[in-house]
């Protein structure tokens, strides 16, 4: 049963973004006056969550293999 862990992963998650986007929904309809003067914090707030959480799946530069094969590596002249 091992192939059955990555489906309950998966439905959590779902069902976790699910309840995100439903509270946000009903957040937007009864307090919308509310959060609208801190919306632009919110905005820029969220541009460094996502760069953090984004950038996790590129992996480290020392996955490029041999420093001969490295492109970002300088080359004597």
């Amino acid at each position: 049963m091992p192939r059955s862990q990555p489906r309950w992963r998966l439905l959590h998650s779902g069902c976790l973004v699910l309840l995100a986007v439903a509270a946000a929904y009903v957040l937007l309809l009864d307090h919308g006056e509310h959060l609208r003067p801190w919306l632009p914090l919110l905005v820029l707030l969220a541009c460094p969550l996502m760069h953090l959480f984004l950038h996790r799946s590129h992996g480290s530069h020392r996955e490029h293999g041999p420093a001969s094969t490295n492109k970002h590596e300088r080359r004597p002249r």
